[in-house]
C-alpha cells in the first residue's frame, strides 16, 4: 500500500506527483471526457469549439507521454473508420502516426460506443455458436464471453480506474461489464479544464484504496 495518501484541490503538485510515485499505480485508465459542449456554452461559443479546446494542455500530456505499440479503435479494426467523422479520423491517423516507433502502453478510443450494445452483441454471437453446435450452453463462462466483447484484443480490458470529469455521478452505460471491478474518480471540473495536476490527483486517489474483489481478480 502507499506510504502517501492525498486528496484535495489544495494539495501541491510535488506532493500529489510523490505519492504518485509512491503508490499503486493503475495499469489500465479509463477516461470519460464530459463537459467539453457546456465548456464551450458558458463561453458563448458553438458546441464544436468545446471538444477542439484543450485549455489544459492534458490531451498534448498524454500524446507526449504515450508509449504505444497501436492505437486500437472502439470495433478493435481500425478499417471501420470510415464510418467516423473526417475530424476524427483525423485524430486517430496522427495519434497512430505520432506513435507507431513508441512502445509501452496502449491507447484506446472508444467511439459510438455502447455498453449495453457491446453486451448483446457478445451475447447473439454466443447464441449463434450454440445454435450452431459449436457450443454448449454448460460451455458458457466469463473467460468465453469477455472473448466475444469490443475489448478481446486489449492487454488490459478491464479498467482498474475510471474518471470522469464535469461532475456527472454517472458512468452513462460506458464498460458495463467491464468496470465490475474498478474504482471510480469523479471530477467537478470540464473536461477542457482538466489539467495534467487534476489527473496526478485522480491517481493519488487510486493509490490510497484497498482494493476488494469477491470471487474474481483481473
Amino acid at each position: 500500500m502507499p506510504r502517501a495518501c492525498l486528496a484535495g484541490a489544495t494539495v501541491s503538485a510535488n506532493a500529489v506527483k510523490k505519492a504518485v510515485e509512491e503508490a499503486l499505480m493503475p495499469k489500465h485508465v479509463a477516461i470519460i471526457m464530459d463537459g467539453n459542449g457546456k465548456w464551450a456554452r458558458d463561453r458563448k461559443l458553438v458546441v464544436g469549439d468545446g471538444f477542439r479546446a484543450d485549455g489544459s494542455g492534458l490531451n498534448d500530456e498524454i500524446y507526449r507521454k504515450l508509449h504505444t505499440n497501436r492505437c486500437q479503435g472502439a470495433y478493435n479494426k481500425l478499417e471501420t473508420k470510415s464510418k467516423l467523422p473526417v475530424s476524427l479520423q483525423s485524430s486517430i491517423s496522427w495519434a497512430e502516426e505520432t506513435s507507431k516507433c513508441n512502445k509501452g502502453m496502449n491507447l484506446v478510443m472508444a467511439a459510438n460506443y455502447s455498453g449495453r450494445d457491446n453486451v448483446v452483441q457478445a451475447t447473439k454471437r454466443i447464441t449463434a455458436k450454440v445454435e450452431g453446435g459449436i457450443l454448449r450452453a454448460t460451455d458458457i463462462d466469463e473467460v468465453m464471453f469477455e472473448q466475444e466483447l469490443m475489448t478481446n484484443a486489449v492487454e488490459f480490458p478491464n479498467p482498474d480506474l475510471l474518471i470522469r470529469t464535469s461532475g456527472d455521478l454517472t458512468i452513462s452505460g460506458f464498460l458495463l461489464w467491464q468496470l465490475a471491478y474498478t474504482e471510480f474518480y469523479f471530477a467537478d471540473k470540464l473536461f477542457p479544464d482538466f489539467g495534467e495536476d487534476d489527473l496526478l490527483q485522480a491517481l493519488a486517489s487510486y493509490g490510497c484504496r484497498q482494493r476488494r474483489y469477491s470471487h474474481r481478480k483481473n
